[in-house]
């Protein structure tokens, strides 16, 4: 007798092929949405994470001012004022030496404007440019340019208004909140607080001749003096032929015997994290005063032990106290784009006929790593945001952005630091 499927039992197979066809539908329904999901997140965060690099790249040059110009063979920088937003204004409450103009809806969608200088290949002026990043309403953030003066190019035209380029779509929070610096954690130099420093002149090498150092061996505060002179007393003129200059190494105060170049002390500066030099030049009643920009030069800036520049970094001018109520403190902010090992060293080069028999007392110099700074953020949607006397001490920017994909977002916070941003700064030997 042939046997087969009695009805009962087919309609009990089909109905278990039913659920575990179900089953089977549902795990590959839920897996081809999860799939989708997780690939649109990583699309969204793929995409805040590439335009959060952008605005960080972008805003974290905001202010940037000074530009070489060559004296003699010594470089010597000018201050663009082109790159603030309203330092001279007649009311004083209303002066403004920021570089920026933020305005903070309280939405989630900001929009910032500011100003820095762009550079040529050699480190000399090209323009003043005008950035906005902004969100309309339909959620595009967008990104403009304006030559304010200068060279303009493609990238940044004089047109009035900028045209603007689309950055991405849909975002739900472009946010960015002013913070001014907190603590900081890493000194790099001196080795202990109160180690002093000490000063250890190069000569014998091209133009640079000796000069005098006081204590020789360092404290916190050290005496220059005897400085090397391009002035012709009988042609009344300087002396462009001679081309004088003194340059003295920072090293670690002590006794020990040596060079220049066995003394120096030697950083190892990281690339992308900003970097403080400061120090404090008091008012000195001496010859000191005469100093002329534009005709003598003091500056500091990295050398390797053997002597030469870092290429691509320029030494940074700076300029002694004309009054005993102007500041005295020098500071100095540095990023770099590679790991670089050198010296401090300053250059000093004088071309008019009296500042150089005066004297020069450098004190509490310090070098500092300021990756570890941490900064006071102003969350409140109004607070100092208008106040424009508040607004330079302004150092960093949160920057918070979320875009969305398919449904899903994305998010990136960052901490921008904007070192460059702050008061006006005092002229300088070539400004």
């Amino acid at each position: 007798m042939k046997k087969g499927f009695t009805l009962i039992e087919l309609l009990v197979y089909i109905s278990l092929l039913g659920i575990i066809i179900l089953i089977a539908g549902r795990v590959f329904k839920d897996s081809t949405s999860f799939r989708v999901r997780t690939q649109s997140m990583l699309k969204a965060t793929e995409e805040a994470t590439q335009v959060g690099a952008l605005i960080q790249e972008d805003i974290a040059s905001m202010g940037a001012k000074s530009w070489k110009t060559g004296v003699a063979t010594i470089d010597s920088f000018q201050i663009e004022s082109g790159v603030y937003i309203d330092p001279n204004n007649s009311a004083l409450i209303k002066r403004d030496s920021s570089s920026y103009k933020l305005t903070r809806s309280g939405t989630g969608h900001d929009s910032i404007l500011f100003r820095k200088v762009d550079y040529k290949p050699n480190g000399t002026f090209l323009g003043v440019r005008e950035i906005v990043w902004s969100v309309d309403a339909d959620g595009n953030l967008w990104r403009s340019c304006r030559t304010v003066s200068g060279t303009a190019n493609d990238a940044c035209t004089s047109t009035d208004p900028a045209v603007p380029v689309l950055m991405t779509e849909n975002v739900e929070i472009f946010s960015l909140t002013p913070g001014t610096p907190g603590a900081v954690a890493d000194t790099l130099f001196p080795s202990a607080a109160g180690a002093g420093f000490r000063l250890v002149p190069r000569v014998g090498d091209a133009n640079f001749t000796g000069m005098g150092i006081s204590p020789i061996n360092g404290d916190n505060s050290v005496s220059l003096s005897l400085f090397a002179n391009n002035y012709n007393d009988a042609t009344k003129e300087p002396n462009l032929s001679g081309k004088l200059a003194n340059e003295v190494y920072v090293a670690a105060k002590s006794g020990n015997t040596g060079t220049w170049s066995t003394l120096c002390k030697e950083f190892t500066f990281l690339p992308n994290q900003p970097y403080l030099i400061s120090m404090n030049l008091p008012y000195l009643q001496n010859k000191i005063q005469m100093f002329r920009p534009g005709m003598d030069h003091m500056a500091i800036g990295l050398r390797k032990k053997n002597g030469s520049a870092v290429a691509g970094v320029s030494d940074f001018s700076f300029y002694p106290s004309q009054s005993d109520s102007a500041k005295t403190a020098r500071t100095i902010e540095l990023k770099l784009s590679d790991t670089t090992k050198a010296c401090l060293a300053f250059t000093f080069a004088f071309y008019s006929p009296v500042a150089y028999s005066g004297a020069l007392v450098i004190t509490d110099l310090t070098v500092i790593n300021q990756s570890n700074r941490t900064y006071k953020f102003q969350e409140s949607y109004s607070e100092n945001v208008t106040d424009v006397t508040r607004k330079k001490d302004v150092k960093a920017f949160k920057l918070e952005l979320k875009v969305k994909k398919r449904g899903e977002s994305g998010e990136v916070e960052i901490t921008i630091p904007v070192p460059n941003n702050g008061e006006k700064a005092k002229p300088t030997p070539a400004s």
